[in-house]
């Protein structure tokens, strides 16, 4: 009877306890329900900016990524420079929410590689106060960034196997046949699939250029190409007050200088000089130059004097009392040195080389013969 006792005892305390938190969590919600609706800080919709974003925002210019980022997003259309796509071409989204959607590109940003579909992903931005004043709308809308990794190229292609041509979605794009437009100094490529080897052009802008119109403040051709200024040989083209402002004054490749700065250059070249020949510091295993020429002590001064005069005399020549002199000495000290290297005076004396064979004597017999 007590198990059966302690038995309804627990069961009637864990109804009890279960009650207890089933109004606590429904005085929960209540609370949460009035501190979200009847609160200060609720959102109220009727402000006119609801549910807007600013401008900055939108194009992400908050949060800059790294170029190493930019480049992995065009990866697949070649480089940030040489971006293998262009406004007007059709392109469809691979991923997010308005994944499936095709449309023409309308702006890119290589910088950051992200661009906008026209008619995709359009956000209701915020407008500043100035515009609501003058258009009397505090919001419209504007197409969002994408990144360029997230879309990819829509072009008709046509099945060899079959000849019917449809929208293909071309996933890699490469730049190729780089050329230099001179009139515009750009460079200028084509865009081919890699494995397929098929050229994509370029789509065609939907305005053409406007044409110039003539005006009554033009200048005739007849007019601009007229010759009104015949150079002569008395007067200089231009005034020489203004040549270091047409040429570069202190360029690399000039040619023609000033005198003043010839004269400067050629005392800098000798003040070189002078100081590799006259070096004060001294160098490692060498004896120290001298001084410069406004260092110098008069020792110095009769030191370079005594040097420039040897210089000047040359090498000595021998006359012949001196070379008379020299044999007589050697004459004498032969016996000494003869004797210390362990040679006889007779025996140098009868020694001698024998003499040449004569032409009239016979020749010396052959040698025999091997066999």
């Amino acid at each position: 009877m007590l198990k059966l006792a302690r038995r309804t005892a627990q069961a009637e305390k864990q109804a009890a306890r279960r009650a207890e938190l089933q109004a606590a969590a429904l005085q929960a919600v209540e609370d949460n329900k009035k501190n979200t609706f009847g609160s200060e800080l609720f959102a109220t919709e009727s402000i006119p900016y609801w549910g807007s974003v600013s401008v900055r925002r939108l194009r992400s210019d908050n949060a800059p990524i790294s170029p190493r980022q930019v480049e992995a997003r065009c990866a697949w259309a070649g480089t940030p420079k040489r971006l293998c796509l262009a406004v007007g071409d059709r392109v469809v989204v691979m991923e997010g929410h308005f994944k499936g959607s095709i449309g023409p590109i309308s702006e890119i940003v290589p910088e950051q590689g992200v661009l906008s579909i026209e008619g995709v992903a359009r956000t209701n931005i915020t407008m500043p106060e100035r515009l609501i004043e003058a258009t009397n709308q505090s919001v419209q809308q504007m197409e969002s960034f994408i990144p360029i990794d997230a879309v990819r190229l829509v072009h008709p292609l046509t099945d060899p196997a079959t000849g019917t041509t449809r929208d293909v979605v071309i996933r890699e794009l490469r730049a190729t046949a780089f050329q230099l437009d001179r009139a515009t100094r750009r460079l200028v490529f084509s865009r081919v699939v890699p494995g397929l080897n098929v050229r994509i052009p370029w789509p065609r802008p939907k305005d053409p250029p406007p044409e110039p119109e003539d005006q009554p403040v033009d200048t005739l051709r007849i007019d601009a190409e007229q010759t009104t200024f015949v150079p002569t040989l008395l007067r200089p083209p231009a005034p020489e007050a203004v040549l270091d402002e047409l040429r570069n004054k202190y360029s690399r490749f000039r040619t023609r200088h000033t005198p003043e700065y010839i004269a400067a250059k050629e005392a800098e070249e000798a003040a070189k000089k002078e100081a590799r020949k006259y070096g004060s510091a001294p160098v490692k295993g060498t004896k120290p130059g001298l001084p410069p020429p406004g260092m110098r002590t008069p020792l110095d001064e009769f030191h370079i004097q005594q040097k420039a005069l040897r210089k000047a005399r040359g090498q000595p020549e021998l006359t012949d009392e001196m070379l008379e002199k020299i044999g007589r000495i050697m004459a004498q000290n032969k016996g000494e040195v003869l004797g210390s290297a362990g040679v006889s005076d007779d025996v140098s004396q009868t020694a001698s080389p024998p003499p040449p064979p004569s032409s009239s004597s016979p020749p010396p017999p052959p040698p025999p013969s091997s066999l």
